[in-house]
C-alpha cells in the first residue's frame, strides 16, 4: 500500500506513483506534483523502474525531483484509491477531478 515519504503519499508501483501530496511539495520539484504524478528522476537519475529502497536512498540527499503525469486517468485512479478509505461518502463526491453523484437521479 501507499506510504508517506515526507510530503508525498507514494504508492510503490513501477513507476512509484503519488497518491496524495501536501501543498508545500511543489517547492521540491520544477514539475507540478499532483495525485497521479509519478516519480521520474531524482537528481537526473531515472527512477521509473527503481525499487522502494533505491528511491528512498536517493531521496535522502536529493536536490532535484522530477515528476511526470499520465494526466487525467492517473488523477482519477489516485482519487478512487483515496475514496475507498472514507467512512462515508458525500453525494456528490469528488473522485480526483470528477464529481460523482451516487444517487439516482442526480441531485
Amino acid at each position: 500500500g501507499p506510504e508517506w515519504v515526507g510530503p508525498l503519499l507514494v504508492w510503490w508501483s513501477k513507476p512509484a506513483t503519488v497518491v496524495e501530496a501536501l501543498r508545500n511539495v511543489n517547492d521540491l520539484s520544477d514539475s507540478p506534483v499532483a495525485p497521479g504524478s509519478f516519480l521520474a528522476e531524482i537528481d537526473g537519475k531515472s527512477v521509473l523502474e527503481a525499487e522502494r529502497h533505491q528511491i528512498l536512498e536517493l531521496l535522502q540527499d536529493h536536490k532535484h525531483l522530477d515528476v511526470e503525469s499520465y494526466g487525467l486517468p492517473s488523477q482519477i485512479r489516485a482519487g478512487a484509491y483515496l475514496a475507498q478509505f472514507k467512512e462515508t461518502a458525500e453525494d456528490p463526491e469528488w473522485i480526483g477531478p470528477l464529481r460523482i453523484s451516487w444517487s439516482s437521479p442526480c441531485p
